[in-house]
């Protein structure tokens, strides 16, 4: 029989396929280190999760934040993915259930990559929790929150192309998840009475003028121009009665054709009996056709009130397939003319065809002498010259003439009025067309 000692040294000593159990402690307290291979597969998938966490979060933010008329806008570039974008649109359950299934999914493999990765093994367990949890949040929000969401609301139209297939991916995958979460949550909303909303209301008019701060200036400027083409009533558009250039039905051929060559317009209104009478007008490209009389190629014209606002009129212009409207006074006679060409000029600027000066007359011969167009307004003239002419008579400088005088002076007329001699240095039996202003 052995002795103590010897029984302690054979306690002590290994035995054969047995470990040893310092070994086996120092086994247990400190694991064998990581391949390069490994970490680095971790330090990647760590990366990928946070890049999906964040485009997840910003697709959120860029499905959000877009208004309807950047999708419009986005709609027109992209007609494809436009079908992705309506469903989505469309169904704004099935589009966050979709989203945040895609961020979920990439917080829980950036919550276990990166366990894995940061060198916390000596730590307690609650201490490694406490820093694991600390740490992950501030990188997610940080890195997969607060910076995505800002990006992709600034470049949300760039990025709205790769925005929109990401999503209709994402639901492709986890379609099972998405319909069975959306059949759930629909459920439970109408057991509380809640209904499903548009992802996007209408714009109002507040939001559309809102929208405008933000937009280009080029687009800005035709937006602003649409938007109070609205509020504009027909006779700030309009060509006023004084200018419109108007023919007896049974005016001879021959005289019509003089009178577009003279002009130099495309349209002539025709009247029975007076002027107030419109029964329609002649196109200048119908006389083509070689007609007998005036009957044979009279066009109808629609009539409109003065206060009829300029976009409705639009309308009912493209609706009845008609180029030009007779505005009528209160009284029911004749105040104006407006075309087409007038309400877009509205919007997009003036228009020019074959038949509109490059530039219209516009200088100075000497001090205190003026010749002008007699089409250009008043309101620009004493903006530009300062020459206080009234503006509450007439639109354009031919037509204070013309509201001055009463009649179309024959050119060589004279006349003083308003602080100016005024000349008739060209006109037709039709209208005035330049005219020279001396200061007195």
């Amino acid at each position: 029989m052995g002795t103590p000692s010897n029984a302690r040294r054979d306690l002590d000593r290994p035995r054969a396929g047995v470990p040893h159990r310092e070994a086996h402690l120092s086994a247990a307290t400190h694991p064998r280190p990581r391949t390069s291979a490994a970490s680095m597969s971790w330090v990647i998938l760590t990366l990928l999760a946070l890049l999906l966490s964040a485009w997840s979060s910003g697709s959120e933010m860029a499905w959000i934040t877009a208004n309807p008329l950047q999708w419009e806008t986005w709609r027109s570039h992209h007609p494809r993915r436009w079908r992705i974008a309506r469903f989505f649109l469309q169904h704004p359950r099935r589009l966050l259930i979709t989203l945040l299934l895609s961020n979920n999914l990439a917080l829980v493999l950036f919550s276990s990559a990166l366990s894995h990765l940061l060198p916390l093994g000596d730590l307690h367990p609650v201490q490694r929790f406490w820093a694991e949890t600390l740490l992950g949040t501030l990188i997610l929000l940080i890195g997969g929150e607060y910076l995505p969401k800002g990006l992709f609301q600034r470049w949300q139209l760039a990025l709205l192309p790769a925005v929109v297939p990401f999503t209709g991916l994402v639901y492709l995958l986890c379609f099972p998840l998405v319909e069975t979460a959306h059949g759930l949550t629909t459920a439970l909303f109408r057991l509380l009475r809640v209904a499903e909303k548009p992802l996007h209301k209408p714009l109002s008019r507040e939001g559309f003028a809102t929208l405008l701060q933000h937009t280009e200036s080029d687009f800005q400027d035709v937006l602003t121009r649409t938007l109070a083409l609205s509020e504009t009533p027909v006779r700030e558009i309009m060509v006023p009665r004084q200018e419109v250039v108007v023919l007896p039905l049974n005016t001879p051929l021959q005289e019509l054709h003089r009178i577009f060559v003279e002009t130099e317009l495309s349209r002539v209104l025709v009247y029975e009996g007076t002027p107030d009478q419109i029964v329609g007008y002649v196109y200048v490209r119908s006389l083509l056709r070689r007609p007998r009389s005036i009957q044979e190629v009279l066009e109808p014209v629609s009539f409109v009130p003065e206060t009829m606002p300029a976009t409705r009129l639009l309308e009912e212009l493209v609706k009845k397939k008609r180029s030009l409207a007779v505005v009528v006074d209160a009284r029911g006679g004749m105040a104006g003319l407006v075309t087409t060409e007038d309400l877009v000029e509205e919007v997009f600027g003036d228009i020019q065809d074959e038949y509109d000066e490059p530039q219209w007359l516009e200088r100075t011969p000497e001090p205190g002498v003026y010749e002008f167009d007699a089409r250009i307004e008043i309101d620009y003239l004493n903006e530009k010259y300062g020459l206080d002419l009234p503006t509450k008579e007439a639109v354009t400088l031919g037509g204070l003439a013309l509201a001055h005088l009463g009649r179309i002076p024959p050119v060589g007329t004279a006349w003083e009025a308003y602080g100016f001699r005024w000349e008739v240095l060209a006109a037709t039996p039709q209208r005035l067309l330049t005219l020279r202003l001396s200061q007195l």
